[in-house]
């Protein structure tokens, strides 16, 4: 019987200012077996089409769920919060 082994990497851009998510991304990636320290990078692509206003706070949030058969780890990083600032054409 073959066994999960896999990872999920949830993202999330938060508007602190008005309690909204603006972005929710999920990468599912199937992990196969090693004998060593697996360094692996994942990448989210946050598409464009969504907006902030001038002044608004912004944080963005990154969750990793590690499963191999019945062991599952989580993981939690988070950015320092961020103004958006209007951009000015002269």
């Amino acid at each position: 019987m073959c066994r999960a082994r896999n990872s999920d990497l949830f993202v999330a851009v938060r508007n602190l200012s008005r309690s909204v998510a603006l972005v929710d991304v999920h990468v599912h990636d199937e992990l196969t077996p090693v004998r060593h320290t697996l360094h692996k990078m994942l990448r989210a692509k946050i598409d464009a089409g969504w907006t902030a206003g001038d002044g608004d706070v912004l944080e963005i949030l990154a969750t990793l769920k590690v499963t191999a058969g019945v062991h599952t780890d989580y993981s939690l990083a988070r950015s320092d919060p961020f103004v958006v600032g209007a951009c000015s054409t002269v």
